[in-house]
């Protein structure tokens, strides 16, 4: 994380999300989950991530919870993540994520923010789509 304030960006904090030899790449968002002032990271591992979705705390740099969005048969694709915020007190209430490419699931599942469990499948497309989703919040 950077501090974008100061004349040049300089490192806070580093965080190493998934397996220490993860190099899948990552999708993310940075909106406040656990209520305090600094935004949180929602990251969605990339390929070969088992669709793994981790939210870490903005401040203390420290996971807050862990889940696996997707199972078979395509738990391997990447994960794209986005929270949203529906009673606009500025926390997410929800994450939404979304397979990429290499998915099977044409799902865009929502879980609990702050448990990381499944409440629900949000969108679910035509079995002929093969493309993926990307995830935006609009506030």
């Amino acid at each position: 994380m950077f501090d974008a304030t100061a004349a040049a960006p300089a490192l806070v904090r580093m965080v190493l999300p998934f397996d220490d030899d993860f190099r899948g790449g990552v999708s993310l968002d940075a909106v406040r989950v656990n209520g305090d002032a600094i935004a949180d990271l929602i990251l969605g591992a990339g390929n070969r991530g088992n669709s793994a979705v981790e939210v870490w705390d903005g401040l203390a740099a420290a996971r807050l919870i862990a889940f696996q969005a997707y199972s078979e048969p395509s738990r391997n694709a990447p994960v794209r993540v986005a929270g949203l915020d529906t009673d606009s007190d500025g926390i997410a209430d929800w994450i939404l994520t979304a397979q990429g490419t290499d998915g099977k699931t044409r799902e865009i599942r929502r879980f609990d923010a702050m448990a990381g469990t499944l409440v629900d499948t949000v969108l679910e497309s035509d079995p002929d789509f093969f493309g993926a989703y990307f995830l935006d919040v609009l506030d």
